[in-house]
């Protein structure tokens, strides 16, 4: 599973890459964009997420999960 740290070499995504590195799909990607929970910007037909869009996702998503219960298995 990716965390908020992993997310680093490069400034932006293709929505494929970010639905890699969120283990989800690109149709999911796609939701979370038109939905706004997600943001990025188009340059003519392509799509874009920042490295840093991707990290405030997972750490919102982190935030609202709560810790693990203690024995859990990561």
């Amino acid at each position: 599973m990716s965390t908020a740290t992993d997310i680093q070499e490069r400034f932006s995504y293709r929505p494929e890459e970010a639905a890699a590195a969120l283990g989800c799909s690109r149709d999911t990607i796609f939701k979370l964009l038109a939905s706004g929970d997600l943001k990025g910007w188009k340059i003519n037909t392509a799509r874009f997420i920042s490295a840093d869009e991707i990290r405030r996702f997972i750490r919102e998503r982190e935030h609202e999960a709560g810790p693990e219960p203690a024995g859990a298995e990561a």
